[in-house]
Order: C-alpha cells, then structure tokens, then sequence
C-alpha cells in the first residue's frame, strides 16, 4: 500500500468540464473503517447541507 490516509487534513473536491457541483474523494481506509471492503460496490449516499453553518452531512448506504 502507497500510504495510509490522513482524516484530518483538508482535501479539495475535483470539479470537471462543465460540472457545477463537485466531486468528494472518500479514502479506501475511511470505508474500510466503516465496514466496506475494498471489493465491495462503491456505496450510495444521501447529503443534507446544513443551512446555518458551511457544513455537508453525508449518509452512506449499502443499497438504494
């Protein structure tokens, strides 16, 4: 394995073309913690902005 990833540190979303929203990277040891196996199905997920404050809640699902 090339590294281990680092919760704590600030990543940037990846916005591509003509997207106007973007792209959030979960690490391979974060799904892992979470109970995903790295052959496992990327899981779906649900978002919920939190209008007070700059904040995103995501929800991870197994299936739809």
């Amino acid at each position: 394995m090339a590294g281990r990833a680092d919760t704590a540190a600030r990543r940037k979303g990846v916005r591509r073309g003509r997207e106007r929203g973007c792209w959030l990277y979960v690490p391979a040891e974060v799904l892992e913690s979470l109970g995903w196996g790295r052959d496992d199905p990327p899981p779906y997920s649900m978002m919920w902005p939190d209008p007070k404050r700059p904040r995103l809640m995501v929800n991870l699902y197994r299936e739809k």
